[in-house]
Order: structure tokens, then sequence, then C-alpha cells
């Protein structure tokens, strides 16, 4: 398999310094192509690997390295014959589960989780319905739309739902939901339901990028889509024994402006943080503990961008960099 001509998603640096990515071409909503997959390359440009989900499209929202060298990737999968009535969507539907599957280098599948044993219908408050000849049936019901998954220290899963405007924990050891924050009331009684607090918007919605943050706080970028409010970077400070999410860092969009997908937010241990506007210009902006602006970056052809991450300098050797980049850049 060549390295892909399509438009790229979801590029990062993996922990031995190659880089990955997944191209999408036909469905910008989620993976429907069988034959893609999260691709892994050298710096010097070799595609090293392809990682994809086992019976199932690979999904390009996210794929990560966890702490035992093992991959995770995320796949949408069909499921027909269900009862929407609930959501006011009918009977017999198609419909989309979330399905995370932890893969091993050599493709093979280790570990899988399928929102479907999970999640009730009706917490999927923001499902979105798809048709045409890009989706996997030709109409279909995304209840879940898993955009980000991130490691806790001990296995566990943080996972962004835009459908159910909520992030949960998934524990890995029982593939049960230890916490939801954001949406409606969860399936099973043993979930712990967060409560938010301290927030004027009442939550998220349609949010992306959720991932822990060291000393009990969780962040998240927060589309507000379906809202007339701005998108905005946020931080919860979570207490689980207290069945509790206390906002404790709010930054909106300056200029008012709401990204209807997308988005990125990296907050920091010393208050100072970088955010992905996803369709909106400019696409990354940084922020100081202070709030004040001491970076930005606009694409000129206006462009989105779906995640920004940010590396040190040592991260990556300059000059291999250069001489493979296969473009050029002016020095100003």
């Amino acid at each position: 398999m060549p390295p892909t001509s399509v438009p790229a998603i979801g590029a990062q640096r993996r922990p031995n310094g190659d880089l990955s990515w997944m191209g999408f071409a036909s469905n910008p909503a989620y993976g429907t192509d069988p034959n893609r997959g999260w691709e892994i390359h050298g710096l010097n440009g070799s595609l090293k690997r392809v990682v994809k989900t086992v019976g199932s499209a690979t999904d390009h929202h996210e794929m990560i390295q966890l702490a035992n060298g093992n991959d995770l990737a995320i796949s949408y999968k069909l499921r027909t014959g269900v009862n929407l009535t609930v959501l006011g969507m009918g009977t017999n539907q198609n419909v989309l589960d979330l399905v995370i599957q932890e893969l091993r280098p050599n493709g093979t599948r280790r570990w899988s989780w399928n929102s479907a044993d999970h999640v009730n219908t009706k917490e999927a408050v923001a499902a979105v319905r798809f048709t045409g000849p890009n989706t996997l049936s030709g109409d279909e019901v995304d209840l879940i739309h898993g955009n980000s998954v991130a490691e806790a220290s001990n296995g566990d899963l943080i996972v962004s739902a835009r459908g159910l405007n909520a992030i949960i924990r998934i524990n890995r050891k029982t593939g049960k939901i230890a916490w939801k924050l954001g949406g409606n009331k969860p399936k099973n009684a043993s979930t712990v339901d967060l409560v938010v607090k301290g927030d004027p918007f009442g939550g998220p919605r349609g949010q992306h990028d959720a991932r822990l943050v060291p000393g009990g706080k969780l962040s998240l970028f927060d589309n507000q889509f379906g809202t007339t409010r701005p998108s905005r970077g946020l931080v919860y400070k979570l207490n689980v024994p207290a069945g509790t999410a206390t906002l404790i860092y709010e930054h909106r969009n300056p200029r008012g402006e709401q990204s209807f997908g997308l988005g990125s937010m990296l907050y920091r241990s010393n208050g100072s943080a970088m955010i992905g506007w996803g369709a909106r210009q400019p696409v990354i902006e940084e922020l100081d503990a202070n709030e004040n602006r001491t970076f930005s970056f606009t694409w000129k052809s206006g462009g989105p961008q779906y995640r920004a991450e940010k590396y040190p300098l040592s991260a990556f050797n300059a000059n291999q960099l250069r001489n493979n980049a296969g473009g050029s850049v002016q020095t100003p």
C-alpha cells in the first residue's frame, strides 16, 4: 500500500518518533472504506505498516499507541432492525455503533468494546442520520460518533461521544462505563452520572478531544453544536466519589464563533492552553495562564484542522524533516 494521496487526518508523533495518520476520501463523517487504515511512516517517508480494525471499516477519528505497545483504533459498526422511536426516527432502522479495538502489531485483535452493550438508544441525544452512496447501508443513524479516545494511567479509556453530548470512562477490565459527564442518564445504575457544576452552558454539546489532566481534571473542546453559543475550551475538576464535575477553566471563541465539528484543547499544568478552533480561523491559538494570546496560526486557504498537537523541538530531527518533507517553505 503506497503512502496516502488523499487528505490526511489525525497526524501525530508516535513514542518511537514515527508519524501516523489516516487518509479519508469518501465520507468525512466516519470510516466506510475497508481498504483504508492508519498509516505508520518513518520520518524518511517510508510506510512501515497499516493499522486496521478487525471485522468493520477503520474510522479516521482516533488511533493511539497504548502503554503496552499495542494500538487502539475505532470503527463504526452497522446494526440493523433497531427501534428508534424514542429518538423520533422510526422503527426497523440501521444504526452505527461505536467499536473500540486493541490491536497487536501483527494486526490481530486483543480486546474489543461495543457501545451497543453499554449504551441505551435514548442516550443518543445528538444522533445524526446519514444517507447516500458513501455510507455503509445507504441510510443509517450514527448513534455514538466517538471522536477521541485517551488512555488513563490504569488502562481505562476516556472517550468523547459526540452523539451522546458526553464523555465516558470505560473500565478496561470489565468493559463497564465507570462514569459519564454530560448527556442523558446512563444505562447502568453502577455508572456514576457526574453532575456538572459551575458551567453557564450546562455541559458540553458535540464536543471533541477529551483528555485527562493531572490533578483529577478533564480537558475538552466544546463545540456547542446545536446551540447558538460559541465554541470553547474547557477544563473540569472531577470528583467521582461525590459525583461532580466542576468547571474550572473556560475560554470561549473570542470572535463568538462556533465550529460545527472538529477542534481540540490542550491544557497544561501551568494554566496555559492551546486551542484548535476546527473550521474557524485562526485555526490554532495558544494562551498563557492569564488567557492572553501568545501564538496563532491561520490557514491561508481558510481550510479547517481536526486536532492540534504540540511537541518539543527535541522530538524531531530537523535536518531529517527538511530532507524528506517533499515540499518547500519560504524563510520570512
